[in-house]
């Protein structure tokens, strides 16, 4: 009786681990997630969840690598994979946590294998990427340093993301806005940022001209529709449990944090809420699916306080659990798990 106790112990013990093994701060876990990422590449290659577009566009840029491709697959995981790492890399630098974990990087993998562009490269999934790199250059910005590289430079990767898709539009507000958050107005800056945000506009306006592409619906609207209803309102349910799991956590870091932390978590919040509104107009408008991604990013800056939190450890533990389960069940039964290309 006591060795059958023991066992169970054990077992509870090993099941925990595999959550807490990324919320450790041992950065060679993030070693995992290639392997992770090409599990879930393979589970679909497999089950023919999500199925490569010929007609995919990349805003200005228009046809530029097909994705039928397996170059298209390999450059998609990679960038997963960087901006994984990247995010996971902004929280820990920033100090969001007494320590480092790398639970964002995890969460982020986990999230994303829901969209189509974890699979195959297309115009969103670049502009999610320039956009996370922008991201971090802004959460650099201090009040009293030179920033003008920095302005600069997210300015620039602002104006990138727009080029491969246009949507993005909504974040140059969300740009201005947390400039002048973070810091004083500075006329020069304004003229840096402008300028950062042109610069790539004209480049691609020249090829648009040059190659005579024209920007049509077809651009902006989702390359790989898929009615998805029933795996949304499920995967939606797990969001939105996540997120008021987290809140007490996050409560609780925020009586703690300093003026400059708390600056952030006020950015965050806002991201949060243009991602929404970009999310909905591209969902509702255009029926792009893949815009509902932009939400994963900062809700990464959140979702780990759910499991630092010590009432909710299990609680969040075991809904996380779920969520991985339905990550990978949905290739087994598409029946259920409805999302057909």
């Amino acid at each position: 009786m006591i060795i059958t106790k023991q066992k169970r112990a054990n077992k509870k013990c090993i099941f925990v681990d595999v959550v807490r093994i990324f919320f450790g701060n041992r950065s060679y876990v993030l070693l995992l997630l290639p392997f992770i990422i090409v599990g879930y590449a393979a589970l679909n290659v497999w089950g023919s969840h999500h199925i490569a577009d010929t007609n995919v566009v990349f805003g200005f840029w228009d046809k530029i690598i097909a994705q039928t491709s397996v170059l298209s697959q390999l450059i998609a995981g990679a960038l997963v994979m960087l901006n994984a790492v990247l995010i996971n890399m902004f929280f820990n630098r920033n100090g969001f946590m007494e320590r480092n974990t790398y639970l964002p990087a995890l969460l982020y993998v986990v999230l994303t294998s829901f969209f189509h562009s974890f699979y195959f490269l297309d115009g969103w999934g670049v502009a999610q990427t320039f956009f996370v790199l922008s991201l971090s250059q802004l959460l650099q910005l201090k009040q009293n340093e030179d920033a003008r590289s920095l302005i600069f430079n997210a300015a620039f990767l602002v104006g990138l993301a727009l080029t491969f898709d246009p949507l993005m539009l909504c974040f140059v507000v969300f740009l201005f806005w947390i400039i002048w958050v973070i810091r004083p107005f500075v006329f020069r800056e304004l003229i840096l940022t402008l300028i950062g945000l042109i610069l790539p506009l004209v480049y691609a306006g020249i090829y648009k001209l040059t190659f005579q592409i024209e920007l049509t619906n077809d651009h902006l609207s989702s390359a790989t529709f898929e009615t998805w209803f029933k795996e949304l309102i499920v995967l939606g349910a797990i969001v939105v449990l996540l997120f008021f799991l987290s809140l007490n956590g996050l409560r609780e870091k925020l009586q703690k944090s300093s003026i400059r932390l708390k600056k952030l978590f006020k950015v965050i919040l806002v991201l949060l809420s243009f991602s929404f509104f970009l999310a909905l107009i591209a969902y509702l408008l255009f029926q792009k699916k893949e815009a509902l991604s932009v939400l994963i990013v900062p809700l990464m800056f959140i979702f780990p306080y759910a499991f630092g939190y010590r009432n909710l450890k299990n609680s969040t533990t075991i809904v996380f659990y779920v969520l991985f389960l339905f990550s990978v069940c949905k290739f087994f039964f598409p029946l259920y798990f409805l999302a057909s290309e």
